[in-house]
């Protein structure tokens, strides 16, 4: 999982936002990267997700 967010202060509450849904390991790997700005006008944070049915 990757997320990019255009401001580094919205972390505090993606974090809060990502411990709700994932509340017990394995949690996914996650990477979060402050950019200047997404391709979607307006928008502030943008979730890249690879996921592999085993």
């Amino acid at each position: 999982m990757t997320i990019y967010l255009v401001d580094k202060a919205d972390a505090p509450e993606m974090n809060r936002v990502y411990a709700r849904y994932f509340t017990a390991p394995p949690n996914p790997n996650r990477a979060t990267v402050v950019v200047k700005e997404l391709l979607g006008e307006n928008c502030l944070i943008e979730i890249v997700v690879h996921a592999i049915k085993a």
